[in-house]
């Protein structure tokens, strides 16, 4: 193979490449304030990037896996669902304020779990192939909705399925039935 028949698979290769170090666009605020990025190295580097130049990139903790986001409908919040394991994922809730600033709801997945061991038979210990499986938000942002799921590791088809609100105003976890 000569150089110059070499050049158009040179040109796709290196374009393919340039992609994925760009990476690609996971989720896009509605007030369009914001998009979260992803890019593939060793890891999945994920990164609030803001349309105001003047706000600096926020970046998240790197995963082996991509984690699924879902912004609040007022774009001042993210929930971050992250596979952690083979069958497992776990919760994540990010505030995002007006300054650009961005943190995280310490402790948010324990509480979730904490909620569905004192309403379940099973507990999160008992269990396998656990996450979180459906999340909605309220129209107004101020509630979210998680549905928990898990399998009984003792009991092939048995398991749990929990749902939880979660009030960002007074950050409490309600149990629904």
């Amino acid at each position: 193979m000569n150089s110059a028949s070499m050049l158009p698979r040179l040109a796709a290769i290196l374009l393919a490449t340039a992609a994925l170090l760009h990476g690609k666009t996971i989720g896009l605020a509605p007030d369009g304030k914001f998009e979260i990025d992803e890019v593939f190295g060793d890891f999945w580097i994920d990164t609030i990037n803001f349309h105001d130049p003047g706000l600096p990139p926020v970046r998240l903790e790197e995963y082996p896996w991509p984690g699924d986001y879902q912004i609040s409908p007022d774009s001042k919040w993210i929930l971050r669902i992250q596979k952690s394991g083979s069958g497992e994922n776990i919760g994540f809730l990010y505030q995002v304020e007006p300054s650009g600033r961005v943190s995280q709801i310490v402790g948010f997945d324990d509480s979730l779990w904490a909620i569905s061991d004192a309403h379940s038979r099973l507990k999160k210990t008992a269990l396998y192939h656990t996450g979180i499986t459906s999340a909605e938000w309220s129209n107004d942002s101020h509630f979210l909705t998680i549905t928990l799921r898990g399998s009984n590791a003792e009991k092939s088809g048995d398991g749990i399925e929990c749902r939880i609100s979660y009030d960002v105003s007074t950050h409490t976890f309600t149990h629904l039935e």
